[in-house]
């Protein structure tokens, strides 16, 4: 149900759906507050509104360039996140849009990476994986319920070193 409330000399209408982003927008009229509530409502209700189908048309990598662009940066290890990143970008089982990411895609993902290097750079990747999709959840408004990645199960961690520095 919309909630609408009168702001100064405008209507305001808010309609928050569970899994997506909420919207608002004023209006002069209290009819034309209550259509756009009760159209908008029903929209994002039936998976067809235009902010909603255009981030489910939008790809993964396209989902990472944005994060690289947006949210790397203001890190501390923005130079080695960056690296790790544009190596994400090209693997092809990430080249998927928004609509189709269930964990399975991230499983597999983590499959054919254990093939080519160790588990810890495995776990390091699934860790930022995991991180772009929670601000793709909470800060972008994608339609997620829960973060995909946390539903992989994570590689065992590699044995860590044992040499010490002696003198001589």
């Amino acid at each position: 149900m919309p909630t609408i409330r009168k702001r100064g000399t405008k209507w305001q209408v808010q309609v928050r759906l569970k899994d997506c982003q909420p919207l608002s927008k004023s209006f002069t009229y209290k009819s034309d507050a209550l259509r756009w509530g009760a159209e908008t409502e029903r929209a994002l209700e039936n998976g067809n509104h235009p902010t909603l189908n255009a981030k489910l048309n939008e790809t993964l990598a396209e989902l990472l360039a944005r994060y690289l662009k947006v949210e790397t940066p203001q890190k501390k290890g923005a130079d080695i996140e960056q690296v790790r990143l544009r190596n994400l970008m090209r693997h092809p089982l990430l080249d998927i849009t928004v609509e189709e990411i269930v964990p399975s895609v991230f499983a597999s993902y983590r499959d054919s990476r254990l093939k080519e290097v160790t588990s810890d750079t495995v776990l390091r990747e699934l860790s930022l994986l995991q991180s772009i999709m929670e601000v793709a959840m909470r800060d972008w408004g994608y339609p997620f319920s829960t973060n995909p990645v946390r539903g992989v199960r994570k590689p065992k961690a590699g044995k860590p070193r044992t040499r010490r520095l002696c003198e001589g």
